[in-house]
């Protein structure tokens, strides 16, 4: 059993796009500590690091992204925390503020589309994939979670959290 879980947690911080610095056999608290933030670090450094949606030059598909990302629809929030957002979050994958600096604009699309292309055992669902499904209501079979404009206005968002 520790051995799936060692696996697991792995494979899933691999998936977030954590695992730089962090052995692929170190076990999950060892991975959390090296990823959260250092208390002998200025607070500059473990500051979060702003949403671009205060700028007034955020593109009409970026405010349209964040929307989509807290809503109903998109449900970001319901495993992921947004700058600034203020309503319930959840934190079971990583803070969204910053994505943009740790992962490539293309890592993110894939990530966002269908996260097991990274992680198999990934929890993150499918946003823009039908394959590969099952149990799906039959009124919602071959529907993708998000349609295609809101796919590229929460990429674009995305891309302003820096």
């Amino acid at each position: 059993m520790r051995d799936f879980f060692l696996r697991f947690s792995s494979a899933f911080i691999v998936s977030l796009g954590l695992h730089e610095g962090v052995g692929l056999g170190l076990g999950l608290a060892q991975a959390q500590a090296q990823t959260q933030p250092r208390q002998d670090m200025p607070a500059l450094v473990n500051a979060v690091p702003k949403d671009a949606s205060t700028q007034s030059d955020l593109s009409s598909d970026a405010r349209a992204g964040k929307a989509v990302a807290v809503s109903r629809e998109g449900q970001c929030t319901l495993c992921h925390q947004i700058p600034e957002h203020l309503g319930a979050m959840g934190d079971l994958g990583p803070p969204l503020g910053g994505v943009a600096s740790r992962l490539s604009a293309q890592a993110i699309e894939v990530r966002v589309k269908d996260s097991r292309r990274v992680n198999p055992y990934t929890i993150m669902p499918p946003y823009f994939s039908t394959d590969g499904l099952s149990q799906v209501d039959p009124k919602f079979k071959g529907q993708t979670l998000l349609s295609e404009a809101q796919l590229r206005q929460v990429l674009a968002y995305l891309s302003t959290l820096k």
